[in-house]
């Protein structure tokens, strides 16, 4: 059965490939293989997905199959979204009142504790009235190779709207067909491919993935923290985010957009700097991902320098032999690394005012060491 066709009308970037789920049934549409003439049928309740047909009296051919086989990788996950939305209308029509039921639907996750105020649904069934254990509705997310999606973070805003959402892939559907059966099991057997509000908190949706299962990563790289037991102070270096405490390497994956880690070269850590840190800190942003430091420079001297993290605040003062994260210091004058705390100070005239030549703690101008 055909699931690509091209629609008639012309728009800047050529003729626009659609699939059944986004074309209404009087509506003709181009054969993508032949050049006839197809409409769209099917996806009811009792009826095999939508698809196209040729029509004979309009110029289609009976002998033609369409765009159904060899086609891109990209053009494959359009389809199976369109046969997913086939096969929710015909899992809920009858058992619930659907208000709609499509393609590339936005949904408002504002309320999330994401950073996204709206995500795009692959292929939604909305109900009329709130159904105890779906929720709102069904979204159904079509995994694809080269899309980057933090799945963790979806499900939870997905869940947070009020939603139910399974994670399908390639053997969730056949070459015409969304396998409802595979859609029932991943529901009840609860195997963390398909969440709902009934079972599930947005809030502990992080701890219900095992990225490992689904997602292979890169040599040197692992989802397992190399270092559980530090309490990590990342920031940006050449890229990659680094702990200054232990020299673990974090980023992205870029499929899943999980977290991975790599230990990093200990050899290449500046083993006379020590760290030490202040207060307590919030290891994890709101959408579960590490905390990574953005610090902007308050002042710089030969020896030392003063900044704040734009992110969450802290301060930190660094010398040639040591670093200090201070979570509770509400000024700069209230920073001193251990050095400088023990250091007999010798002042002498930098470009940005004066700092001690022996520890670098820079020099106020009242003599007390308070900072510009």
């Amino acid at each position: 059965m055909p699931f690509l066709a091209y629609r008639n009308e012309m728009s800047d970037q050529g003729k626009e490939l659609v699939v059944p789920e986004e074309v209404a049934d009087s509506e003709d549409v181009e054969c993508p293989s032949c050049g006839g003439r197809m409409r769209p049928r099917g996806g009811g309740p009792d009826q095999r997905a939508r698809h196209f047909f040729h029509v004979r009296s309009t110029g289609g051919t009976s002998q033609c199959s369409g765009a159904g086989n060899n086609i891109a990788e990209s053009e494959r996950h359009r389809v199976m979204k369109s046969l997913a939305v086939s096969g929710l209308r015909r899992r809920f029509s009858g058992v619930e009142s659907i208000d709609q039921c499509s393609t590339e639907i936005p949904i408002d996750v504002s309320g999330s504790q994401g950073r996204s105020a709206g995500r795009r649904a692959d292929a939604l069934v909305e109900f009329a009235s709130r159904n105890r254990f779906f929720g709102e509705g069904v979204i159904v997310e079509v995994q694809h190779a080269n899309e980057s999606k933090n799945i963790p973070q979806v499900t939870a805003d997905y869940l947070d709207a009020g939603y139910s959402v399974m994670w399908a892939d390639e053997s969730c559907f056949s070459k015409d067909e969304f396998l409802l059966q595979r859609f029932n099991s991943a529901f009840n057997e609860d195997g963390g491919r398909a969440f709902s509000p009934y079972r599930h908190s947005p809030q502990r949706i992080w701890s219900e993935f095992e990225p490992s299962e689904w997602f292979s990563t890169p040599d040197g790289w692992q989802f397992e923290d190399p270092n559980p037991d530090c309490s990590h102070e990342f920031q940006r270096d050449r890229g990659d985010a680094k702990c200054l405490l232990c020299g673990t390497q974090y980023q992205l994956h870029s499929e899943s957009q999980f977290p991975m880690f790599s230990p990093g070269d200990r050899s290449q850590m500046h083993i006379a700097n020590i760290t030490y840190v202040r207060g307590a800190d919030d290891a994890l942003e709101p959408d579960g991902t590490p905390h990574v430091h953005i610090w902007s420079p308050e002042n710089r001297g030969e020896r030392s320098t003063v900044s704040t993290c734009s992110r969450c605040r802290a301060k930190k003062i660094s010398s040639k032999s040591e670093t200090v994260i201070d979570y509770n210091a509400h000024s700069f004058e209230q920073l001193e690394t251990p050095e400088m705390q023990h250091c007999d100070h010798e002042w002498r005239r930098t470009g940005s005012g004066e700092e001690c030549w022996k520890c670098g703690k820079p020099k106020g101008d009242d003599g007390m060491g308070m900072y510009f």
